[in-house]
């Protein structure tokens, strides 16, 4: 039994671990080295802020809520996602991420304070997504971090934060084939931007993958 355990460990699961990450309805496909990467970054003791920058629609928040729940182990005391796309004032991402944690009780003392006193011993993950609107609450950010040595944050932006701690990593594209020279459909379908767009594919019970040309043409040109 013992050996049994060992060989098949148990499936990881959310369900054990404090989070709010979203259930997504569609898998997660490609972007292997993006995850292994930010995941390894992640897992440094050195790094404790990292920024995922990138194009509109490139597919940041995917990729963080990804590594969020791929980590979700190493964090005894949880990861959160807190949605800044709504908020455009930077002094309301501090009360964003206390209506997120829902931990802090009324006080007098200044919100941040409080904040900072909350999360001062948590071993804890925040995901702070679309955060390019509310820039200037970046140095906020770096205080937080150095008064609570156990916190680790990655942020979606399209642009760095520009303090220090900082580690910019840059999402990518979808790798995709050349248009001057299409492989064959089979091989198409390897390609992480095909593959993550089924709804333009049809399953054959013949051929595997087929896909009508045009669709294939609209595709690559996204």
């Amino acid at each position: 039994m013992e050996d049994l355990t060992a060989a098949f460990p148990p499936l990881k699961t959310l369900d054990t671990h404090r989070n709010n990450l979203p259930i997504q309805p569609t898998p997660f496909i490609g972007r292997a080295k993006e995850v292994a990467a930010v995941t390894q970054l992640l897992r440094r003791p050195d790094v404790r802020l990292i920024t995922l920058t990138g194009t509109g629609g490139v597919g940041k928040t995917r990729l963080g809520l990804h590594v969020a729940a791929e980590l979700s182990d190493d964090f005894a005391d949880g990861v959160f996602v807190v949605a800044l796309a709504p908020v455009n004032d930077p002094t309301q991402v501090v009360p964003a991420i206390a209506q997120t944690l829902a931990s802090l009780i009324a006080s007098d003392r200044p919100l941040f304070t409080l904040l900072q006193a909350f999360l001062k011993e948590k071993q804890l993950l925040l995901l702070l997504d679309n955060f390019e609107q509310v820039g200037e609450a970046a140095v906020m950010l770096a205080d937080l971090l150095a008064a609570c040595p156990r916190l680790k944050i990655v942020v979606t932006s399209r642009m760095g934060l520009h303090v220090r701690a900082e580690h910019e990593f840059i999402v990518p594209p979808l790798s995709v084939p050349t248009l001057k020279q299409l492989p064959d459909v089979r091989t198409l379908s390897h390609y992480e931007a095909v593959a993550r767009n089924p709804c333009r594919c049809h399953r054959s019970s013949v051929s595997g993958w087929t896909m009508r040309s045009a669709l294939v043409f609209d595709l690559l040109r996204l």
